[in-house]
């Protein structure tokens, strides 16, 4: 994760940054350039370290450091290897016939309240036996209206009664200053503890840019050993240099937390990288999901002007599990991938 050419020119920050002791872009490509302009990615309200509202946004998180989070309660994630995502549309009614889903925030948050996992089983269709699990990777403006809404949304999803909820992916991915990455790994974990309070079975969300902040990550959960189970969103990862940053995270957070965790990685659709995934931590501690309804299949060839989500669910999911239980095959055959090929 060094050694790579920046997006910004290097600047004289690091040096004295007050966040250099939890933040290691220092010296890497995601150091923080020197000014964050208007035009830059999310504009002039990103943080930077060099604004005011930053330094006091980290002081009301209790600062960038994550030896105030503890795990309350014992962490696991008892799913299948593919799992997958269903909407939140009557046209589904029928057509889901799997024991567990997961459901987008956006599918369940409200303005005032939280549809129920109850309401969702009723208006899917499904049995009362059915998993369903809160997964809160969604838009930005979804999840910083959930943040905004504080314990009270908590709250309301504790009471929902899903099996299980995965603390939010609010926004980490590159390029943004590394404050904005400080913040949101810290409120990510801050919000697993929240429900975790609630009584939610939830899972937290790990993040990283440089292997420093897989360092953090691994020490941090080495420190919470109830965690048994986390999950990363890989969904925005596409170009190589940036899946083999996030590949070297995984292998050194691995490495510090024993190899003993399950992992849910969301976004997983190619078969390349489902390979390179299991031969780093095989199949038996690795769950995916991903956007089902989106996986592309050959049009019909007379098209209904109805919803067609429910009709082509089943040949989008054979899709996606397709190329899970493929790349898994192949893994369990004796094929291996390296990420650094």
């Amino acid at each position: 994760m060094t050694g790579e050419l920046r997006l910004f020119s290097p600047g004289s920050l690091c040096a004295g940054c007050r966040f250099r002791p939890s933040c290691g872009a220092a010296d890497t490509r995601h150091a923080c350039p020197e000014v964050w302009t208007r035009d830059l990615p999310g504009g002039p309200t990103v943080s930077h370290p060099e604004r005011s509202e930053t330094a006091r946004e980290l002081e009301e998180l209790g600062g960038p450091e994550f030896g105030s989070v503890k795990a309350l309660a014992r962490v696991e994630l008892e799913l299948p290897l593919y799992t997958p995502q269903a909407r939140n549309e009557r046209a589904l009614s029928g057509y889901l016939h799997g024991d567990a889903y997961f459901l987008r925030a956006s599918a369940v948050l409200r303005k005032k309240h939280v549809l129920s996992a109850e309401e969702m089983r009723e208006r899917l269709d499904l049995a009362a036996n059915v998993r369903l699990v809160l997964l809160m990777f969604d838009h930005d403006k979804i999840l910083e209206m959930a943040w905004e809404r504080g314990l009270r949304l908590v709250e309301q999803i504790a009471a929902a009664g899903y099996d299980g909820v995965v603390s939010p992916s609010f926004s980490t991915y590159w390029p943004r200053p590394a404050t904005e990455f400080l913040i949101n790994s810290k409120r990510s974990l801050i919000y697993f503890s929240a429900l975790q309070a609630q009584g939610v079975q939830a899972i937290p969300r790990v993040a990283w840019m440089t292997i420093a902040d897989a360092i953090r990550f691994g020490l941090w959960i080495q420190e919470n050993p109830l965690v048994g189970a986390v999950a990363l969103d890989l969904s925005t990862y596409r170009r190589a240099e940036d899946w083999r940053e996030q590949m070297e995270g995984l292998e050194i957070f691995d490495r510090l937390t024993g190899e003993r965790l399950v992992y849910l990685l969301n976004g997983l659709t190619v078969e390349r990288r489902c390979l390179e995934v299991f031969s780093l931590l095989g199949v038996t501690r690795t769950r995916i999901t991903n956007t089902t309804t989106q996986a592309r299949i050959p049009p019909r060839r007379l098209r209904s002007i109805d919803n067609q989500v429910g009709i082509t669910f089943g040949a989008r999911l054979n899709v996606r599990r397709g190329v899970v239980q493929s790349a898994a095959t192949r893994f369990l055959a004796g094929q291996r991938l390296s990420w650094a090929a």
